[in-house]
């Protein structure tokens, strides 16, 4: 039986799944205070994805094998195993949430390839493997910022244990998705080395605050600073109100700025708000004045209903939710509106400038990615072009012997991430319309065996074990594609 990770969206948690086992994994770097590098993993295992065996008190437990193999340049350099055994359970009903653990594995710094595996000992077929890079990056007297961890709760420590950490008992949570059912962002970090930048005795400021994902907006209404003094050691714990926050893709950032406001160091932890009941009021833009504008000059429905929707690539969720009540309402004067305050609040000083250099990039993308039924801004390659821009390589191939036609687009950066890259595929030649397989970029889908679904055939990817990722066969460029897309 063949079993794959889920394609997920890539989150600073990361979904696993097999036909059974469902688990989020979350990887942290700190520095512990006699400077060594740690890696932190969380594994969080959902309880009724996973077999409970009965014992002979007739009570049921779970038992979970988790390897985690660290390798750089082909090499393994780390090689960890842990055996967890569940609490007994004497009701069914009463299972925990998650099988939770927690580990922490020191490491120089460096660039590494992280395999996580894990398997449920009560099922022979039940196992998920994860694949992905960790940096670990801590110079000695330069200041940086920890992981940024998400928390449920904490306290203050009396007794040392497995999840304290800054003299704190952390309760990790243990994914990227806050549901309305959750009201409060808490966050925990460290700061490193302010003492030795700064010096004695001097001061600095830390401000933290909610950016928009897709749009890149701050929130000023979650903004907040602290005046800090320099130290060997800070410890950031930080708890936000985000009951009003609305449905959305978002970064929580933490930034410290010296005495004369330049910004010195920063960190940031991604995170989904579901919050269906905060939704869209029209009357918010009822006070715009649209005389003079260019949305002014725009008077066909067709034509504004067509630019509106166009913004999809760039917006917000609460964006998107808004655009869609607006056109279902038909009301010309509102659409026009929110197209000027759309552009207005990405550009203040030159709105109708903004407009139309994004107009014509819609254009770019209708011309190259529409298909005979998707306009180009609705296509998977159309959306990134629009929402990241042009990619500085393209590397099309299309007539490998084994393998569906595939385009690989490397971006050199996107906002704090570098080498980004998108791998889109079809299944049939005849058309335009290449589907988004894989991306290593933030808030992206991603699927370590994306190799597997390029394949006409599956032959030699029979094993959750092999991600084809080591040579390219006959007639197949992957890899090399990938690595060096030229």
């Amino acid at each position: 039986m063949k079993y794959f990770i889920l394609i997920t969206v890539l989150l600073a948690s990361i979904n696993l799944k097999s036909q059974g086992i469902i688990a989020y994994l979350n990887t942290y770097t700190f520095n512990s205070p006699e400077e060594k590098p740690y890696i932190e993993q969380v594994i969080s295992v959902e309880s009724p994805s996973i077999n409970w065996a009965r014992l002979d008190d007739n009570s049921i437990q779970a038992l979970i094998e988790l390897t985690y193999i660290f390798k750089q340049d082909s090499q393994i350099v780390k090689f960890t195993k842990e055996i967890i055994t569940s609490e007994k359970v004497f009701d069914a009903s009463k299972k925990p949430e998650f099988i939770m653990n927690l580990q922490r594995i020191s490491l120089p710094n460096g660039d590494y390839e992280l395999e996580t595996r894990i398997d449920d000992l009560n099922d022979t077929l039940g196992s998920v493997i994860d694949i992905s890079k960790v940096k670990i990056d801590f110079p000695e007297n330069k200041i940086k910022f920890s992981s940024i961890q998400a928390i449920r709760s904490f306290e203050k420590t009396e007794k040392q244990g497995k999840y304290t950490k800054g003299n704190y008992d952390l309760n990790p949570y243990p994914v990227s998705f806050y549901p309305q059912s959750v009201d409060k962002l808490i966050v925990y970090a460290e700061l490193y080395n302010t003492l030795k930048a700064f010096g004695q005795d001097q001061y600095y400021l830390l401000s933290f605050h909610i950016k928009n994902f897709e749009n890149k907006q701050k929130l000023i209404k979650y903004s907040s600073f602290k005046r800090k003094q320099s130290s060997k050691l800070e410890v950031i714990l930080n708890s936000i109100d985000i009951s009003e926050l609305p449905s959305g893709k978002f970064e929580y950032i933490i930034e410290l700025r010296d005495k004369t406001n330049n910004l010195v160091s920063s960190q940031s932890f991604f995170f989904i708000r579901s919050n269906p009941e905060i939704v869209p009021d029209i009357e918010d833009i009822a006070s715009i004045n649209i005389k003079e504008s260019f949305a002014e000059k725009i008077t066909s429905f067709d034509t504004l209903s067509l630019m509106i929707r166009s913004l999809a690539p760039i917006s917000s969720e609460f964006e998107k939710m808004f655009a869609e009540k607006l056109i279902d309402k038909r009301d010309l004067l509102t659409m026009q509106q929110y197209l000027l305050q759309f552009w207005s609040e990405r550009d203040r000083e030159n709105p109708e400038q903004a407009f139309r250099d994004y107009m014509q990039e819609v254009s770019i993308a209708e011309k190259h990615y529409s298909t005979s039924i998707s306009r180009g801004f609705e296509t998977d390659r159309g959306r990134v072009y629009l929402q990241y821009g042009a990619p500085n390589v393209i590397s099309e191939n299309y007539n490998e012997p084994n393998n569906l036609p595939y385009e690989i687009w490397q971006y050199y950066r996107i906002e704090n991430q570098g080498n980004v890259r998108f791998i889109f595929y079809t299944k049939d030649r005849s058309t335009n319309d290449f589907v988004l397989l894989h991306s290593t970029a933030l808030g992206e889908v991603n699927n370590y065996r994306w190799r597997f679904y390029l394949r006409k055939t599956d032959t030699g990817f029979e094993s959750i074990d092999n991600t084809g990722e080591t040579e390219d066969d006959w007639g197949s460029q992957i890899n090399t594609n990938f690595n060096n897309p030229r």
